[in-house]
């Protein structure tokens, strides 16, 4: 029978069809399924959809996740990632008030979101210093970017104002 010639019978069937489609959707889009079904490592390099990355020449690996699913997928990334650096691992983490959490080795950066604040540009001054103090040689850096970045990271570029960077955001998002 199909849904929309269902009787009064079919609703109980018909519900928990819905509710296994809701749930496998909902099981699809976080972080770390996403990152598990992108994202595999094969013959010492990391293989994601668009290539594959060398990773036997690195000594550390450094993990950037920015955006509202940052938390998981970088949870996503560090199940993948730990056994091949061992404890050579480092990362930060910059998303939403409210949805980050301790994750060791990573620093979690939370940040406004949907407009950008002070808070917004002093988390793209915190991403830069620490990209800025990696070492330069041996280390690899993965970054996983979600939805949310440009509120989340605000540094205006020289001449425009964090006021005039607002509106425009405001704008934009209107």
């Amino acid at each position: 029978r199909g849904l929309l010639s269902m009787d009064m019978s079919g609703r109980k069937e018909t519900s928990s069809w819905t509710s296994a489609i809701l749930s496998d959707f909902l099981r699809a889009i976080r972080g770390e399924e996403i990152i598990r079904d992108c994202v595999n490592l094969s013959a010492g390099k990391l293989c994601c959809r668009e290539g594959s990355f060398e990773l036997d020449t690195l000594s550390h690996l450094h993990i950037l996740a920015i955006g509202k699913a940052a938390q998981s997928m970088a949870r996503g990334s560090l199940e993948i990632l730990s056994e091949k650096f061992d404890g050579s691992i480092s990362g930060l983490i910059v998303t939403k008030d409210g949805h980050g959490a301790p994750l060791p080795p990573f620093k979690v950066i939370e940040s406004s979101h949907p407009l950008p604040s002070l808070r917004s540009v002093q988390a793209a001054r915190s991403v830069r210093e620490n990209l800025e103090a990696l070492p330069r040689m041996g280390c690899g850096v993965l970054v996983l970017l979600s939805g949310g970045g440009s509120a989340l990271l605000c540094e205006p570029v020289e001449g425009m104002s964090f006021e005039d960077k607002q509106i425009l955001h405001e704008q934009l998002l209107s």
